[in-house]
């Protein structure tokens, strides 16, 4: 998207309004990359044309995203069960770090006389946020309920990160010497690669409609901490496909509690995590080096002869975490009224503190002889380099209701939707699952409130085009049970269309040109379930498969999961356990278990559960330690048509299975 070439600024303004109500996310950018993550969709927002990555806008789309290329409002993660309406993207953050930027005197005791240079090489910052729009329902009893808000969650977790903050592939010195003799005096210097001195990540939202309900880690966490840990959030939600007898007929209301989960693997090694919230808008955490954080603790001498030329330096007490790739896992969830309206902008700030290591040798002259000491250097420069993310977030998104949006179609013609145009004015047209003028929300009130403008309903009074949202019996609708008859609650009249034109109206009774008949159906304009969660570790190289028309994969297993294909002559993995067949007909869910295994983390454990209340279980978590369980539930009338398989070739890492 390039808003740039609009000379018109309010023109431009309104069209990135309109961007913020199609997608529900907006940027005050005016170029925004829109590609593909993981089947989601992500943006990358610049303000110059020469920043944006051409990488990004060259990699192929997916089956998936250019299915949905049309539609008119983004879809959901691949990593949430169908339970749930919500909203995913991603959001590219990425900022390259200039050699200039990186430029220290390469001596901090004659800094005059030695020059200087960059202390880094091909550095930059690169993350990938993860970004949940969703409303959980009150659910539950008083104290231990769900909350009733408007949540979104920005997360980087095992399923997203990127490729980390980078300065340095490895870190190098240099040695300088004093132009002149020295009798008492520092004569030798060394300047060593940068290193972070600290990475902060600061979440902040900039009124007060959004304040933090929780946050992962929750305390501040201490250096050379080593676990996968899950953040999870239980939302009230209105239940999934079958949660309700009368599917896409019910009203909105919660009838059951989700648990929401991002996996946090941590390894701090040098760096303890510093939580600190300044007020229920903002928190930042900070990497903050805790070992070996001085110039002086990592020496490892303290004196020597003064013939002794070495490098006092042991880069070994450096972890590569401090200037190579480092990626940080955290999980921040904000909520709102679930009445807010407007809108609210969200800043994310990624950014690293950069220091050069100088250590200097100091002689000690004493008339019959001498020797060097050893010293460090703290009162040196530091320098911060920042990267902000800025977005805005509607809080007037179909997605906040909590509903799942449904159609109405037209039940006299072979394929007509009801959908609202310019000014709310109703049609008929060809049925679109994935248009958000043909999508509506059944709220707890009975009232079918417009997905494409959530101001406006269905009214009972001026069936022509919808009118704004009120309290008046007009805009209640109720189903008349064991029919497709829709019933006005002020009226007690039918919901009914010309059977030649398509014109809504209320009547009693049918004609030989009217029809009383409507049908309703869930859309896809949110929360369409493509894929499963990645079932395992993203590790090792990928394969994708179709399956076949017998529905079945294979499956070699024994105390892990050896390999997985969908022929016997196509397993990818090792050639390790017994090979079995896995049916995927008339399956309702699959459950893995990931873990580490002999020295590597593997997937050890698959259960398919079947609609008939059967199960098969292969392989075995029983010789798996540090492991982790993850679902996926199938709707009703879904298959799996393909796959997506990590593995070496010994035994497979994760599984992903794909509903498209």
């Amino acid at each position: 998207m390039d808003f740039s070439q609009i000379a018109d600024l309010e023109l431009q303004s309104a069209l990135q309004a309109q961007f913020r109500k199609t997608y529900g996310v907006g940027f005050t950018n005016v170029f925004i990359a829109i590609t593909e993550h993981k089947g989601e969709l992500l943006f990358t927002p610049f303000d110059q044309a020469q920043d944006v990555d051409l990488t990004l806008l060259e990699a192929p789309r997916t089956a998936r995203l250019l299915a949905r290329s049309g539609a008119s409002r983004n879809v959901s993660s691949n990593s949430e069960t169908n339970t749930l309406p919500h909203v995913a993207f991603y959001i590219n953050v990425n900022r390259s770090i200039s050699d200039q930027e990186c430029t220290f005197d390469n001596s901090w005791l004659w800094k005059n006389d030695k020059g200087s240079r960059s202390f880094c090489k091909d550095a930059n910052i690169s993350l990938i946020y993860r970004v949940n729009l969703e409303r959980s329902l009150q659910y539950g009893i008083v104290g231990s309920a769900t909350p009733d808000a408007k949540i979104v969650r920005i997360s980087l977790d095992d399923d997203s990160t990127g490729a980390g903050i980078h300065l340095n592939d490895q870190l190098t010195y240099r040695v300088f010497k004093a132009d002149y003799a020295t009798l008492d005096a520092y004569f030798r210097e060394w300047s060593t690669d940068a290193i972070a001195q600290d990475y902060r990540f600061s979440f902040n939202a900039l009124n007060n409609k959004a304040q933090i309900l929780k946050t992962f880690p929750v305390t501040n966490v201490n250096a050379n901490f080593e676990r996968k840990e899950v953040s999870g959030f239980e939302l009230g939600v209105s239940g999934g496909v079958e949660a309700d007898k009368n599917g896409p007929k019910a009203k909105l209301e919660a009838k059951a509690s989700y648990t929401q989960s991002r996996w946090l693997t941590y390894n701090t090694q040098d760096y303890r995590i510093e939580r600190n919230a300044k007020n229920a808008q903002n928190v930042s955490f900070t990497w903050n080096r805790q070992q070996y954080a001085t110039a002086e603790s990592l020496l490892n001498r303290s004196t020597d002869a003064l013939w002794v030329n070495q490098y006092p330096v042991d880069v070994n007490r450096i972890s590569p975490l401090s200037y190579a790739s480092f990626v940080p896992k955290m999980d921040v969830i904000y909520k709102a009224s679930p009445k807010e309206t407007g809108s609210t902008d969200f800043v994310i700030d990624s950014s690293v503190n950069i220091r050069p290591i100088y250590n200097g040798a100091y002689k000690h002259y004493y008339v019959i002889g001498g020797h060097q000491s050893y010293h460090g250097f703290e009162d040196t420069p530091r320098r911060r380099i920042t990267k902000s993310a800025i977005f805005t977030v509607d809080w007037d998104h179909p997605v906040f209701t909590g509903g799942r949006p449904v159609n109405l179609q037209l039940a006299s013609f072979n394929n007509r939707c009801v959908e609202a145009g310019i000014k709310g004015v109703l049609k008929a047209r060809v049925c679109d699952k994935q248009n958000a003028a043909q999508s509506f929300i059944y709220d707890q009130d009975g009232r079918y409130v417009s997905a494409s403008d959530t101001q406006l309903c269905l009214d009972g009074e001026a069936l022509e085009a919808l009118q704004p949202c009120n309290s008046n019996l007009t805009q209640r609708w109720e189903w008349h049970e064991g029919t497709d008859e829709l019933s006005n609650v002020h009226t007690k009249e039918i919901l009914g269309h010309n059977k030649q034109s398509g014109e809504l109206g209320l009547y009693t009774a049918n004609s030989d040109t009217v029809s009383l008949r409507t049908i309703t159906s869930y859309t896809d304009v949110f929360n369409v379930q493509e894929s499963s969660p990645i079932l395992g570790f993203a590790q090792g190289e990928v394969s994708h498969q179709r399956v076949g028309q017998n529905n079945k994969i294979y499956v070699r297993s024994g105390a892990a999961i050896d390999a997985i294909g969908t022929a016997s002559t196509l397993l990818v993995g090792g050639t390790g356990g017994s090979l079995q067949t896995v049916d995927l007909q008339n399956l309702k869910a699959i459950k893995a278990i990931a873990g580490d295994f002999y020295g590597g983390q593997q997937l050890v454990e698959l259960t398919f559960t079947y609609r008939d209340g059967s199960q098969k279980v292969l392989g075995s978590k029983k010789s798996a330690t540090n492991t982790h369980a993850e679902s996926f539930e199938i709707p009703n009338g879904r298959q799996v048509q393909q796959l997506k398989i990590w593995a070496d070739d010994w035994l497979v890492k994760g599984v992903q299975f794909d509903l498209n």
